[in-house]
This record gives structure tokens, sequence and C-alpha cells, in this order.
């Protein structure tokens, strides 16, 4: 084995020094990459947590769990881990510490008085909760409490479209509740312990790390499907995604250019004849942005009794990668 990376971390828990150093090993183009922590009494715990020949999904692995260490209090002795863990500076250091401070200090009760306002504004206007506001937005809102729209304007976040359209909700919900703290928020970085918020910092570091080694296992466990000659319901079976999910995803693989050829043969094979044929003509017809105009241009008005929405629409944007394919190919619809 050739030691390619060794670095040791410390954390001190209560007056005691706990010793941890990760290691990366490669032999014959097979990557290993091992963890051994020592703790309380003394031992030595081994944790394997890489072997393959991957060297964009070990990274993957290290990053991941090298950020769980941080966020546990464990730091390097010697700096230069990699470049994903640098702590932020200046501007970007004080935001973060902002948001930090209100993740950890914000009012529950009006954080779910938020919330509830929320759902019932996205009810109303027929739209998806965080593109009204987000729930980091709901928790600095709940922190800090904001009375007047200039402060309200200091949340990270809260640009000048929602200030139009929720400000002076928000604000009629926060006028009800008292704060201790006061605006501008430049208070926040002298204020903040700065253990403490390192360690949240590569909490959220680790939350990122983990998403993003969660996407790349679902891409690829889509990718073997649709190689396999799976459809799209299989799919959606086999993995526990909806059938909206899986499409989804087949619009995001086909963006980033993998080869879907035979899982759109496949779909188009199962689709009633009317479906496809009337909606590509409609396509050539009224475009490809919007897909209501296409039900209606193959269904009416008036849809038909029992027809599955979710179904169809999953057709109509498999459908509307065909087109699009016809298209650059040159060949028409």
């Amino acid at each position: 084995m050739n030691l390619v990376f060794v670095n040791s971390m410390e954390k001190l828990a209560g007056d005691q020094m706990l010793s941890g150093q990760i290691s990366i090993c490669e032999q014959h183009g097979r990557w290993q990459v091992t963890w051994n922590e020592q703790d309380l009494s003394g031992k030595t715990l081994q944790e394997d947590w890489y072997e393959g020949t991957g060297w964009d999904e070990m990274m993957r692995v290290f990053r991941l769990r090298i950020s769980e260490k941080l966020g546990q209090g464990f730091l390097p002795i010697l700096e230069g881990i990699t470049e994903n863990f640098d702590m932020p500076k200046g501007r970007e250091e004080a935001q973060q510490m902002v948001i930090c401070y209100s993740e950890l200090n914000r009012n529950e009760k009006l954080y779910e008085e938020l919330r509830e306002w929320r759902k019932a504004v996205a009810f109303k206007e027929n739209r998806a909760a965080y593109i009204i506001a987000t729930n980091r937005i709901l928790g600095l809102i709940s922190a800090y409490i904001p009375k007047t729209r200039e402060e309200l304007k200091q949340i990270p976040g809260f640009g000048a479209h929602r200030m139009e359209r929720y400000g002076d909700a928000i604000l009629d919900i926060t006028a009800k509740y008292d704060r201790t703290t006061e605006f501008p928020l430049n208070w926040v970085a002298e204020r903040m312990d700065r253990k403490q918020f390192t360690m949240w910092y590569y909490r959220q570091k680790h939350i990122r790390f983990q998403k993003e080694l969660d996407e790349h296992e679902l891409r690829k466990a889509l990718l073997e499907r649709i190689e396999q000659g799976a459809t799209l319901a299989i799919i959606g079976e086999q993995l526990e995604l909806s059938l909206r999910e899986v499409v989804q995803w087949v619009e995001q693989l086909d963006e980033e250019g993998y080869d879907l050829s035979g899982l759109l043969d496949r779909e188009l094979a199962l689709m009633p004849d009317k479906l496809r044929e009337t909606a590509l003509d409609a396509f050539a017809r009224l475009g490809d942005q919007y897909l209501k105009p296409i039900l209606q241009a193959v269904y009416g008005d008036e849809l038909p009794e029992g027809l599955d929405l979710t179904q169809t629409y999953a057709w109509l944007r498999i459908l509307r990668i065909h087109y699009r394919r016809l298209l650059e190919a040159g060949v028409p619809a």
C-alpha cells in the first residue's frame, strides 16, 4: 500500500484531548480511506470509510466523513486537508454567523406561526412554499424579529420581490413578539462563540456533502436501471421515487447529455397513439415551453373522466425531450 495522504486531528473533550488520524492509501489503482480515533479510555478505534477504484467516489466519501468529524469538533493539526473546508472570511463569514445565530436562537413560537402563514399563502397562490420563503429565511426572521420594512431588508435572502408581496403580512406577525436584539446585525460576530460557529459551519458542509453523495448514488442507480431496460414506473418502484421525481431526473440527465434513447423508445411505445401523435403536432404548432396548452390540444377543455394526469404529464415531458431531439437532428415531428 502506498500512503498518499495523512493528517492528524484533535478534539478537546472536557479536559482531555482526543486524537484522530485520516489516511488515504493506494495500491494498483485501488483506494483505501481509513480513520483511526482514540477514545476516552485510550483505545484506538478504526473506521474503514472507503475501498474501491473510483477517485471521484472516494473523494466524495472523504469530504463527507471529514466534514462529519469537523462538525464533531475535531480540528486538523496541520492545515490543508482540502480547500473544501476553508472557513469563510470577511463579509461571507459575517453573513454565515448571522445565519448560525438565527438557527441557535430563533423564537420557536414565531417560527411556527410564520410556517402556518406560509402554508396558507402557498395554498391560496398555488405555489411551492419554498418560493414564498425558505425555512432558513423564516428562521432568520423568527430569531431577529424585524419590526420595520428597513429591518426586514436586512434579513439575508429577503429581497425586493418578497418585500413587495409579503413584507407587510410578515411585519403584522412579528409586531406581536418582543425582542432583545437590535438592527443592524453587526453585533452578531462579537457575540458568537467561535468554537460553536466552527462546528455549526462544518455541520452545514456535512449536510451539503451528504446531499451530493446521495444524488451521485441515485444518479448511478437511475442510469443502471435505464441501461437494464426499465420503464419509468419500474424505476420509480425500485428506487422509491414518485413518477414526477423520476421524470425530473430524466430531464436532468438529458440536459447533462446522457444517452436516454432506449428509455425514450420504451415510453413512446407505451403511450396511447392519440397522445403521442397529437402532442407532437401541438409541440410543432404551439412550442414546447408550456405543457398545459399541449394537454388541451390533445383532449380539449374538458378532460376525459378517469384520466391519470400524473401519468399524462409524465408522458408529455418525455415527449418534449423526444421532440427537442427531433428538432436537433433536423427531423420533422
